[in-house]
């Protein structure tokens, strides 16, 4: 069985068991401080196995070296985050924790956009700028996150530009590739 076979198995009963003890939770408990633990591990494994599963998506591609980075860093958020959950005392530093997450976020945002097909120079070229700013936005928010107390109004302005063109090129670049293959089928 492929590495990449078991991978999908392991995070589709990940998913399983922390969809049933969620659903348990919410059923059964009295939501004092140990049930909500439970609840937020939960919530936890479930957001980062749907991360990981994002990053597996181009397991089998020419990316996958990206997939192997992607799975590690959400690896490592998701036992951040339950140490978070089970003994925030303990936590030294949380602008830590939040770095993962933003690092999570971004490596499967950018695996689900490297899914586009690009066929064409155009859509390769949207691609790539797509991809830049994604891990643009993903840099500027770990900034914020460590230096919040010095950020300029320049650099929200900058966030929001790139916020857009994040998403603009998110939509944009699948849609400019179906554009492209229709325009083949029909010549």
């Amino acid at each position: 069985m492929h590495i990449s076979r078991i991978l999908l198995w392991v995070l589709i009963f990940s998913l399983v068991a922390s969809g049933l003890i969620g659903i348990a939770v919410f059923l059964f408990a009295d939501f004092n401080p140990r049930e909500m633990k439970i609840l937020f591990s939960t919530l936890d494994v479930g957001a980062c196995s749907l991360a990981g599963l994002c990053c597996a998506t181009i397991w089998e591609t020419r990316y996958k070296w990206f997939s192997i980075v992607g799975i590690s860093i959400v690896t490592i958020t998701m036992g951040l985050l339950l140490y978070t959950i089970w003994w925030w005392e303990r936590l030294e530093n949380f602008n830590m924790v939040l770095t993962f997450v933003i690092l999570s976020a971004t490596c499967a945002h950018i695996a689900l956009t490297l899914l586009t097909r690009h066929p064409t120079r155009l859509v390769s070229w949207v691609l790539g700028l797509t991809v830049f700013f994604i891990a643009l936005l993903g840099l500027m928010l770990i900034v914020l996150v460590w230096y919040d107390d010095t950020i300029s109004e320049a650099f929200y302005r900058l966030l929001g530009v790139c916020g857009i063109l994040d998403v603009l090129g998110t939509i944009i670049s699948p849609i400019i590739s179906r554009a492209q293959r229709l325009e083949d089928v029909m010549e």
